[in-house]
C-alpha cells in the first residue's frame, strides 16, 4: 500500500484509528523544508514516532536549513546526500504568459515564440496528457 498525505491529514487518520503505520517499510518526506515552514514539525515528529525504526527513509528538500539537518540526523541512518547544482541563476529566468482563445492559436504562438527566442531550454505547461503529447509530436 502507498499512503500519500499532508502531515495534518495523516495525523488525523492516526488519531482516528483509520491508519496504522506498524508495517511501514519506506517513509518519504518530500518538500520537508516546506512542511517545516508551514509549522508541521511537531506533527511530523509524531508521525515518525509511529513508524518502525527499521525502514528506508527518503528526505527531499530544496533547501537544507538547520531544522532539516536535525530531522535528517534523527531519522536517517548512513544517509547519502544528492545535491543538484543550479545551472542558471534565478534572476536570469524569464517568464511569459500569453492568453490564447483556442488550441490552434496557442500552438502557432508557441512555435513562433520558440523560433523567435530560440531558448537553450524552456518549460511548456499543458492542460492534459493528450495535449502534452500533441505539442511534443508537433514540435
Amino acid at each position: 500500500h502507498i499512503i500519500v498525505g499532508t502531515p495534518g491529514r495523516v495525523d488525523d487518520h492516526i488519531r482516528k484509528g483509520t491508519l496504522r503505520l506498524d508495517d511501514v517499510e519506506t517513509l518519504v518526506l518530500d518538500e520537508a523544508d516546506q512542511m517545516l515552514d508551514m509549522g508541521f514539525q511537531d506533527t511530523l515528529d509524531a508521525i515518525i514516532d509511529c513508524i518502525p525504526k527499521q525502514r528506508q527513509t527518503l528526505l527531499f528538500s530544496a533547501t537544507f536549513p538547520r531544522a532539516i539537518e536535525a530531522i535528517a540526523k534523527r531519522v536517517l541512518s548512513n544517509p547519502a546526500m544528492v545535491k543538484v547544482e543550479e545551472e542558471q541563476e534565478k534572476s536570469t529566468i524569464k517568464q511569459y504568459f500569453y492568453k490564447m482563445d483556442n488550441n490552434k492559436q496557442r500552438f502557432n504562438t508557441l512555435k513562433l515564440l520558440l523560433l523567435k527566442f530560440q531558448p537553450e531550454s524552456c518549460v511548456v505547461f499543458c492542460n492534459t496528457k493528450v495535449e502534452t503529447q500533441q505539442v511534443c509530436d508537433d514540435l
